[in-house]
């Protein structure tokens, strides 16, 4: 898969202090302190909803009026949280709050026999030690020249090179190398490679068939990602089997989304006078509102559409209700959460 756009890497790896600015109301006032959202569009319901302003000075700092959120208990929430904006990824069972985590430190694509140690692929390394699950030396695969070191797939390693990863190629576990259509759009869970099809209006897996018809042009570098319940976003428009069920503002990046499209998280570029920004917001059921400036850890939603989890710092969530924006409680995690199923998806 080709290289993070800056907008993933400020969705999932930043780490820092959100809920505030203001737009998530408490029984006791603003968790930030005001109502607004740093200068933010927000709609009128979401000011309704907020409840209003108690004495601050009374209620203590952020940090102390979100460690008295009770924590989740176990079965409280459905489904599986994926944790890792890196690799390896975890899976925590929110039935039961225990999380599983892959041996070692390998890197590997769903699916696959042999990956890549985590602190191989730090750097500009063109050499690339290939290990199996467990560890074990398996082979070194050097960088070509001119080319770069995109991602990892079930059955090799992806290289890239172009404008937009205009080439991609598919360097096997010990074996040659394959020519792929494009460098990648994306990988699903299930190790699938995804690029553009060749009407320009379409995508198709690595097998030729189409996932996706597209309503306008889709090109190399587009931002196409597996979200939730199979979900597949492009840019502003969210996909389930194969048939478009949502589309969002244009130049907005959505990040997470309930199966039916009614709940969703979204990044937008705030305009300021000393540059810009991207700013979180909330979709719920036609209306948007802002989390607030300062949410840079991003969150997911639920597949049914019923709670949203916002990353509070690299390992604490704080779970919402996505009508009122109000916390309902905290989850600890073992790292930052980058996505919300109904259950694991096994490999194909």
């Amino acid at each position: 898969m080709r290289a993070p756009n800056v907008r993933v890497v400020l969705a999932g790896l930043a780490a820092a202090a959100v809920l505030v600015g203001g737009s998530i109301a408490t029984r006791d006032g603003p968790l930030g302190g005001t109502d607004g959202a740093g200068g933010g569009a927000q709609s009128a319901s979401a000011a309704q909803v907020t409840a209003p302003t108690a004495s601050l000075a009374g209620l203590g700092g952020l940090a102390d009026r979100l460690a008295r959120l009770p924590a989740v208990a176990p079965g409280e929430l459905d489904g599986v949280l994926y944790i890792g904006g890196v690799c390896p990824t975890a899976i925590l069972d929110l039935a039961t709050l225990e999380t599983a985590t892959p041996p070692g430190d390998v890197c590997a694509a769903p699916g696959a026999r042999f990956g890549i140690r985590y602190g191989d692929l730090q750097g500009d390394n063109r050499e690339l030690p290939v290990v199996d699950l467990d560890g074990t030396p398996v082979e070194t695969v050097h960088a070509p020249d001119g080319w770069e070191y995109s991602g990892l797939a079930q059955q090799g390693i992806l290289f890239c090179r172009g404008d937009d990863g205009a080439e991609g190629r598919l360097r096997r576990f010990r074996c040659g190398t394959t020519r792929l259509p494009s460098c990648p759009l994306t990988q699903t869970r299930a190790g699938l490679m995804l690029f553009p099809g060749g009407d320009g209006r379409s995508v198709i897996d690595e097998r030729g068939r189409r996932v996706l018809a597209l309503a306008r042009p889709v090109q190399a570098g587009a931002g196409v990602r597996e979200l939730g319940d199979g979900l597949l976003a492009v840019d502003n428009e969210l996909y389930r089997d194969g048939r478009r069920i949502a589309s969002y503002d244009k130049g907005s990046f959505v990040t997470s989304a309930s199966r039916d499209g009614q709940v969703a998280l979204q990044w937008r570029i705030k305009r300021l006078s000393d540059g810009s920004s991207e700013q979180l917001f909330a979709y719920y059921r036609g209306e948007w509102h802002a989390i607030g400036l300062e949410v840079v850890g991003g969150g997911v939603v639920a597949p049914d559409g019923r709670r949203i989890l916002l990353q509070h710092d690299d390992n604490t969530m704080i779970e919402i209700d996505p009508a009122t924006r109000r916390p309902l409680a905290r989850l600890e995690t073992d790292g930052f959460v980058s996505d919300w199923r109904s259950a694991v998806v096994e490999p194909a």
